[in-house]
């Protein structure tokens, strides 16, 4: 299907415009300027019927049953904007914008939440929701009590709350809690749950015994990511989830599977992989022959009281870069994406896709942003002069090391070939990769400019 263009495109000049960003003023000007732009029409009831996997789907249709407010609130994606918008619906009537008012809108939500740096404190859909239901507001009550910038501040302060979240984690077993960072990775006892069942009894609350096994002492024994953060509720479980899963990403940094390729790493939160699954099979191709077959994603890791004290130094120095940044040093910003990245790649069952994953981490650390011309060369000399500065021996044999795994990722990115891979090589390569993230997070106060490091390198 043909999108109508003109709803997000209107010249060629736009597409090389830079967007401004709004004063407080021109963001409170622009509100007031959508508020004659809202339009508004019955509400439609959705007649289409079911098709396909959807109807056969079982499900139960309570629509005859609900009593729905006299104001309700809600989302419609958009295909020609590629946005998912709100719309109001007030005593059956709703309250909609034009898919170009839309944009302005999507636009000044950006604005506000740059204005009052939001990011880390309101999300994007509670502020389009909070923007639009002030802007029908002012429209039916045709009066503004208070701007909208106000508004918006005023509901920071009203919906900020300290939030402690757990997220479970497979695969990892640990002797005793430990902070990791802003982070803790943890487990529930038998005597917490033990304490939390009595508590209820003597709160009175009328829970049966079953249902307090089923709903919470499951979890006992389970390690969970512990994260306490300060935003709005919704704001506040996507910033727990992004740092818990960032946590996760650079605990695999000190996983088995670097030093040993072969071994899998399946550290990870349970929303990310799934601890078991389905699939059905049929071996004599009759109807009714189908055989149901269950895997696991079973590989656990253990962290002893040993391990943390051995290797105390990489995880005071991982665990340094877990936290929300509020200030974005462009050193750090980078070492977290290789972070993320090597997690990722060390997870790749396929070796020669896992070498061409680890070279563009390589080339992200070691390369400038402009940089396109003999880039294997730069990587290397710069890695080399970075991990070994006073030991020649050792920085060639990390050149012939990376010439040969620069020659496999070419095979397999460039003409689909794999190549046999030496396992203690790889070894070698992966363990380097992760030193050059460890003395890049130690040095990275240092320098915090990522192309003065580079700079440093050059002259060496």
């Amino acid at each position: 299907m043909m999108r109508n263009k003109s709803y997000y495109i209107t010249s060629w000049a736009q597409l090389n415009e830079i967007p401004k960003i709004l004063s407080e003023k021109e963001i409170n000007q622009k509100a007031f300027q959508l508020i004659s732009k809202v339009k508004n029409r019955k509400e439609e009831k959705n007649t289409n019927p079911l098709k396909g996997s959807i109807k056969h789907a079982k499900s139960v249709d309570l629509s005859n049953y609900l009593v729905l407010p006299k104001e309700m609130y809600s989302t419609k994606y958009i295909s020609e904007i590629f946005l998912t918008v709100p719309i109001i619906t007030i005593d059956n009537i709703e309250y909609y914008l034009s898919n170009s008012d839309y944009l302005e809108l999507d636009k000044l939500v950006f604005d506000l939440i740059n204005l009052f740096s939001l990011e880390n404190i309101l999300s994007k859909k509670i502020t389009l929701k909070e923007t639009f239901k002030w802007i029908v507001n002012v429209l039916i009550s045709k009066k503004a009590e208070i701007n909208l910038t106000n508004h918006i501040y005023l509901l920071t302060q009203e919906k900020m709350e300290s939030i402690d979240f757990f997220f479970p984690v497979h695969n990892l077993d640990i002797e005793r809690s430990f902070k990791f960072g802003k982070v803790t990775f943890m487990y529930f006892t038998e005597n917490f749950f033990d304490e939390y069942w009595e508590s209820l009894n003597l709160d009175g609350k009328t829970i049966s015994k079953t249902q307090f096994d089923n709903s919470y002492r499951k979890h006992q024994g389970q390690v969970f990511i512990k994260s306490t953060i300060f935003a709005e509720k919704e704001k506040a479980e996507e910033l727990a989830y992004q740092l818990s899963a960032y946590a996760i990403d650079a605990l695999k940094l000190i996983s088995f599977t670097v030093v040993d390729p072969y071994i899998p790493c399946l550290i990870d939160l349970h929303s990310r992989i799934p601890i078991k699954s389905e699939f059905l099979k049929n071996y004599n191709k009759g109807k009714f022959n189908l055989n149901t077959t269950i895997s696991y994603n079973r590989e656990p890791f253990y962290i002893s009281f040993e391990m943390l004290k051995f290797f105390k130094n990489n995880f005071l120095l991982l665990g340094s870069t877990v936290g929300i940044q509020l200030k974005k040093d462009p050193l750090l910003v980078k070492i977290k994406t290789a972070i993320s990245s090597m997690a990722k790649a060390i997870s790749e069952k396929n070796l020669n896709l896992r070498i061409a994953q680890i070279i563009t981490i390589l080339e992200s650390l070691f390369l400038l942003e402009n940089e396109d011309f003999k880039m294997d060369k730069k990587s290397k000399r710069r890695i080399s002069v970075f991990l070994y500065p006073d030991n020649g021996k050792e920085r060639e044999m990390l050149r012939v090391l990376f010439t040969k795994m620069y020659d496999i990722r070419h095979k397999v990115i460039h003409k689909s070939i794999n190549t046999y891979i030496n396992p203690s090589e790889l070894s070698a390569f992966q363990i380097n990769i992760v030193e050059s993230i460890l003395k890049m997070i130690s040095i990275s106060e240092r320098f915090k400019e990522h192309n003065k490091l580079i700079e440093y390198l050059d002259k060496k």
